[in-house]
């Protein structure tokens, strides 16, 4: 489980969990998950929103593997007609989702150990990715690596609200999602207050249009 920038890098990686185990399990068992339920991230103070005056908590951004927290937002479970404000929030999020998405792709495509499951003691493995994570931080974060190791066009991007797929990073891994999996859904309930925010979040866009 990764927790990654607006830039494609990695900002927390948790590993070491056996692959058959719930998403929620995963995510209990991280630092992150402490440190959110201790409120010990040092995230920003909460804000109001440009078209709003509520304090509103600084959140990530998550699929529905992950449970609802007021900083945690995951789209609107179902269907949604065209136009709805739920369905207008579930597009904002996943344009922003795909940043996920490209890193790991990127990763697995630039890293072939990553294209299939690792055939190591779980403790070197954990290490082997870690590794990855690192080295893929600092040749985005390098200006003389970053248009090599990503040059453009390699990655996706979002134009007018609309998500332009690269083929490159998925040509370069071909079949199948190489040794990253996604984790399993579980539903949930969630706390009044995060749907709260949700909704707050889900207003806001639907003002924006």
């Amino acid at each position: 489980m990764a927790l990654v920038d607006r830039n494609f890098c990695v900002m927390f990686c948790h590993i070491g969990n056996k692959g058959k185990i719930s998403d929620g399990t995963v995510f209990r068992d991280s630092v992150l998950f402490e440190k959110l339920q201790r409120n010990s991230l040092q995230l920003p103070q909460p804000k109001p929103l440009s078209n709003g005056d509520v304090n509103v908590p600084y959140v990530f951004v998550a699929d529905n593997g992950f449970p609802l927290h007021r900083n945690i937002m995951k789209p609107f479970p179902g269907e949604h007609s065209e136009g709805s404000t739920r369905r207008n929030f579930n597009r904002k999020l996943s344009s922003v989702r795909i940043v996920v998405e490209n890193t790991f792709g990127v990763m697995s495509a630039r890293f072939r150990v990553l294209r299939k499951p690792i055939t190591l003691q779980p403790n070197k493995a954990s290490k082997v990715v870690m590794a990855c994570s690192l080295l893929h931080n600092f040749l985005r974060k390098s200006c003389n690596s970053r248009s090599i190791y990503t040059p453009s066009g390699y990655i996706d991007t979002v134009v007018n609200g609309e998500i332009i797929n690269s083929v490159t990073w998925r040509q370069d891994i071909g079949e199948g999602e190489g040794a990253f999996r996604s984790m399993r859904n579980i539903a949930r309930c969630s706390a009044l207050t995060a749907i709260e925010v949700r909704n707050k979040f889900a207003e806001h866009f639907r003002d924006m249009n």
